[in-house]
């Protein structure tokens, strides 16, 4: 009789112990995949931030490398060494030469230049359209009608504002300038202010200095 109450009691102790057991597992696993998906998170954010940063950096090294050189496009009409609105630009730039300063001398070969082109569009993603700054580059300068861009960079955005520094000192939405606020026209604006705004890290604010 003894005997079979002591096995009931061990049966219902093991019983506790799996169920608080089957508790600690449910536990640990919800712990574990809490902490993944942070660390996922964390990297796609981190990824995100690079990509910015990179578009940043490559941006601000382009005007410092730019270059008064209009170019003719694939239907042959001119076009300024820089064009832009408030969610474009065009420029010519040495961006291919390592120093600025043989840039400025002349130093650099026709071949050395580039033609980059950076815009706000919309991309279809997983049923939906979604807006990215892209950058395009092409090789040659003066383009003919089968001449390629070349797409370098993508990054998602959800708005994208520029503006341009005149000599005169007036902040414009375009370039060149055609407001009549400048007392001359200038190849190039003295300054850019780009504005990006993103889901993950609100405005993001850059002045960039135009290479004169």
């Amino acid at each position: 009789m003894n005997n079979k109450k002591q096995s009931a009691f061990t049966l219902l102790e093991l019983l506790v112990a799996l169920a608080i057991f089957a508790i600690i597992s449910v536990g640990a696993f919800q712990l574990v995949t809490q902490v993944t998906n942070y660390q996922q998170r964390s990297e796609q954010r981190m990824q995100a931030f690079n990509a910015i940063s990179s578009v940043l950096n490559i941006m601000e090294r382009e005007l410092l490398q730019a270059i008064d050189r209009p170019i003719r496009d694939e239907f042959g009409d001119a076009l300024p060494a820089l064009v832009g609105d408030s969610q474009s630009i065009e420029l010519t730039s040495g961006a291919r030469i390592s120093s600025p300063a043989a840039l400025r001398a002349g130093h650099g070969a026709q071949a050395d230049l580039l033609r980059s082109l950076y815009r706000l569009g919309l991309k279809h993603q997983e049923g939906t359209y979604i807006s990215i700054w892209t950058r395009q580059q092409w090789d040659v300068l003066d383009r003919v009608q089968h001449s390629q861009a070349v797409q370098t960079l993508a990054i998602p955005l959800d708005q994208v504002n520029l503006r341009y520094l005149s000599h005169s000192r007036h902040w414009l939405t375009e370039w060149p300038d055609s407001s009549g606020h400048a007392q001359e026209q200038q190849p190039l604006p003295l300054a850019i202010e780009l504005q990006l705004v993103t889901g993950q890290f609100g405005t993001i604010t850059r002045l960039f200095e135009v290479s004169q």
